[in-house]
């Protein structure tokens, strides 16, 4: 698994360096603003991690608790055969993709259905996905204050300044994806 989790991370700041990078920074705010908070263990850009560790076949999943505008990173792992079971179904797309162990993939899982197929007896299936809840960069936009505290003690050009970056949103978090220039 140490092996696999890292390559997540490269692909996410090879192909969306700016949206990494924009990740990476807001984690760190996080981190040295709550002293009990700890990494996640990739040390990755994502802030936040979880792990699947059932070999059911799982029910359609839709992550609209991450920031919509960003990527989830989900990796297989376990022993399984992918030609038998544990593939990864991509509900509005309507693919099924053979997801071997070890296979990584980036998706935008807030607009995207997913889950898996079932594996035979004796193998095992786990994924874990790396990703950036939406409350986490709210948390930090309104000074380390959740939403409800925020209302409470902000000031009204506070709030106004807020409600301007929210609304400037889809033009700033376009600009964090890649172009050609990127990529080449």
């Amino acid at each position: 698994m140490a092996d696999v989790i890292p390559l997540a991370t490269a692909v996410h700041q090879r192909f969306a360096p700016r949206l990494h990078s924009h990740l990476y920074e807001t984690k760190d705010l996080l981190l040295e603003n709550d002293e009990w908070l700890r990494d996640n263990p990739t040390s990755g850009a994502f802030p936040a991690i979880e792990f699947f560790l059932g070999n059911d076949e799982s029910p359609p999943r839709l992550d609209d608790h991450n920031l919509p505008w960003t990527l989830r990173a989900l990796t297989a792992l376990g022993e399984h055969n992918p030609c038998w079971g544990g593939e990864l179904i991509m509900w509005e797309e309507k693919e099924v993709i053979t997801f071997p162990p070890g296979a990584t993939i980036l998706f935008p899982a807030s607009f995207t259905r997913y889950s898996f197929t079932q594996v035979h007896a004796g193998e095992s299936q786990y994924s874990v996905s790396q990703y950036a809840q939406a409350g986490l960069f709210r948390y930090v936009e309104n000074g380390f204050l959740n939403e409800a505290n925020f209302e409470a003690v902000a000031w009204k050009k506070q709030r106004e300044a807020r409600d301007r970056l929210r609304d400037a949103r889809m033009a700033l978090t376009l600009g964090m994806y890649p172009v050609a220039d990127d990529l080449y």
